[in-house]
């Protein structure tokens, strides 16, 4: 998501040629031949309910005494695996919670969350979106945090938030737990597994803080470490500016090797420069439903994209 931090430390001019696995379609030249990029990518329309589902609770599922630091909770599987999901992406709808880490299981949910919240590990919200509607989104306290990152794999490196930052973010950001459910279906089918989530304000506070250190520096030392930085995060420079999803999965392949895949998901306020950028850096796009179809208008900025829609 565009927000005030993705203004960088410097604002180098240069273009990539770089663009991952999208289709480039007819001629390519620079800027001065009059001839343009045309660049066929997806939007993909994020249905909930047409993602697929490979999620199983266990029958029984019993609590167990568990000690993190100086206290002491009862919790079951299920429980332990709802704080980590929700951890990882900070806020999540709980209809997306509901679906994919409970299985349409609404009675089991609830049992859980009622333990949960007793021991002061979750809080639940209701929110207005910008429709007017209701959203009710779950976070974890610094306590749900802690207990979730006890439970963690240390060498995936994976980190847990708690607490809730922006309300005015909230309808996007509690959208992409749903996105990174599609992705990692599709990483699941292919035998894979995932390790890690890593959210943009991560990339954000590391990318910036080593931009940081080339200021002042001439115009060719600052666009050499802005390179060797996008190269060290496994990022792209676009248009002057390293370009950072709004989620990246790292995740172990069916061959055993370690990839990634970074998402975007688009709203009405995209500007088409911006949307160009990030299908440029060769980010998969995802959008709500109710922006699709303006994510479907061929955009042109300097170059030219065409964004086909289709749903999961």
């Amino acid at each position: 998501m565009s927000r005030g931090l993705d203004r960088e430390v410097n604002d180098l001019r240069e273009r990539s040629s770089s663009w991952n696995d999208r289709r480039a379609v007819g001629d390519h030249d620079d800027s001065r031949s009059g001839r343009t990029w045309l660049l066929r990518t997806r939007i993909r329309s994020l249905d909930r309910e047409r993602i697929p589902l490979d999620r199983e609770l266990p029958e029984h599922d019993a609590r167990d005494f568990v000690r993190v630091h100086d206290e002491v909770y009862r919790l079951r599987q299920s429980e332990v695996d709802a704080l980590q999901q929700v951890g990882r992406f900070r806020i999540v709808d709980e209809n997306d919670l509901e679906r994919f880490e409970y299985a349409d299981d609404s009675t089991r949910m609830r049992e859980d969350f009622r333990s949960l919240r007793a021991q002061g590990l979750i809080e639940r919200h209701n929110i207005r979106t910008a429709d007017n509607e209701r959203l009710r989104i779950v976070t974890l306290t610094d306590r749900g945090r802690e207990a979730a990152a006890e439970f963690s794999d240390p060498d995936s490196r994976q980190r847990y938030y708690s607490g809730f930052v922006k309300p005015s973010e909230a309808e996007h950001d509690a959208a992409l737990y749903r996105m990174y459910q599609a992705e990692a279906a599709e990483i699941r089918q292919k035998g894979g597994a995932v390790r890690r989530v890593e959210l943009d304000f991560e990339l954000k506070r590391e990318v910036y803080g080593q931009l940081g250190k080339a200021q002042g520096a001439a115009e060719d030392e600052r666009r050499r470490v802005q390179h060797d930085v996008a190269a060290r995060h496994g990022l792209r420079v676009v248009r002057g500016r390293i370009q950072i999803p709004d989620v990246r999965i790292e995740y172990e392949t069916a061959q055993g090797s370690t990839a990634r895949v970074s998402l975007e998901l688009t709203t009405e306020h995209y500007r088409k420069g911006q949307i160009a950028a990030k299908a440029e850096a060769g980010f998969r796009l995802y959008s709500l439903g109710s922006n699709s179809s303006q994510g479907g208008s061929p955009v042109r900025d300097e170059r030219e994209i065409t964004v086909e829609i289709f749903s999961l």
